[in-house]
């Protein structure tokens, strides 16, 4: 196999140690001061030590917020909320009550766009065949053709006695609130007694995050990495492209230290790699090999092949055929691990 000396080793090993010296090492615990206290210089032999259960640098998510989006009052509506029938932390149903103004409930609409006229069984437009689809969201017509009059009269009649408490079978403009698809309430912002007009914000549903990745991440294989918010909230943990796997836990934690918009397009914190329990350190002038094996020398010169987990100026861990307590060689004059 074809062999590389320490220096390469020191120079390359891959990307590894690239990751690592550039992006962390001025802010990564050490991991074991060489030689001192734990090798002889002088014979060219070291021990192996136990390694910490876990490093840790400086690092940064990046953060990519959907839009926050607010329910508003129709433009026709003005006068006084009576009740509140949509509570937050709840979602709006199609055709139910978000709230009551001057005693009349006004309803959650589902469409493409918002309501800009009253719909009745003559109406024709594009308007009507959102209704029809309304309707047929809230069970009231059947079938996927268009309805004749008498059938699409019936069912806002239905729809009118039933949600709006109204005897004409029209749908009002200024009876409903559109919330596209749907709507989740993460804020409910108007109270009984409050004064209401049109175009006012009525409940708003906040920004989710949509992603979130860590950098910088170094290469490691077989570690498990997490994300430590500087907020002090608990570690989310961090796939192998950097990307954050528990968006909603990392999204309240930017939120519990914003109070007003905009949110946060990046959060300071720290990469956390838990360490396997067979992880030791070793000196790097004990490492033999290139970047496609590497090994250790026993005391009687034997290579033991080890996996090089990280590596920086202070050390390397590894994991292989080699315990805490063990005496390794220094590779200096060892070109490869294998003849």
């Amino acid at each position: 196999m074809r062999g590389a000396s320490v220096g390469a080793l020191r120079a390359g090993l891959g990307a590894l140690a690239v990751v690592i010296a550039v992006g962390l090492a001025a802010a990564l615990a050490p991991v074991v001061d060489y030689p001192t206290g734990h090798g002889d210089q002088a014979a060219k032999r070291f021990t192996v030590v136990p390694a910490a259960s876990t490093v840790s640098g400086a690092a940064v998510a990046r953060l990519q917020w959907s839009s926050a989006r607010d329910a508003v009052a129709p433009a026709a509506l003005d006068g006084v909320v009576t009740s509140v029938d949509l509570a937050a932390g709840g979602a709006a149903r199609c055709g139910a009550a978000i709230l009551h103004v001057n005693g009349l409930p006004i309803v959650a609409y589902c469409g493409a766009f918002p309501l800009w006229r009253d719909i009745s069984a003559a109406t024709t437009g594009p308007d009507r065949a959102e209704v029809v689809a309304f309707l047929r969201e809230v069970g009231l017509l059947d079938g996927t053709a268009a309805p004749s009059d008498e059938a699409f009269g019936a069912a806002l009649g239905q729809f009118a006695s039933t949600a709006l408490e109204a005897a004409e079978p029209v749908l009002p403009a200024a009876r409903t609130i559109w919330i596209g698809s749907s709507l989740r309430a993460d804020d409910v912002l108007v109270a009984i007694g409050d004064l209401v007009t049109g175009g006012q914000a009525l409940v708003r549903e906040r920004a989710d995050l949509l992603a979130a990745v860590v950098s910088p991440l170094p290469s490691v294989v077989g570690v498990d990495a997490a994300f430590a918010p500087s907020t002090g909230a608990d570690p989310v943990k961090v796939g192998a492209d950097g990307g954050v796997q528990a968006l909603e836990a990392l999204a309240a934690a930017v939120r519990s230290t914003v109070v007003d918009d905009p949110l946060p397009t990046s959060i300071d914190g720290r990469v956390v790699l838990t360490l396997p329990d067979a992880a030791v350190s070793v000196p790097l002038a004990a490492i033999v090999g290139d970047d496609r094996q590497h090994c250790v020398l026993s005391a009687d010169g034997a290579a033991i092949d080890v996996e090089v987990l990280w590596a920086s100026d202070s050390g390397a861990i590894v994991v292989g055929e080699v315990a805490s307590g063990d005496t390794v060689l220094a590779a200096k004059g060892h070109e490869a691990c294998s003849p």
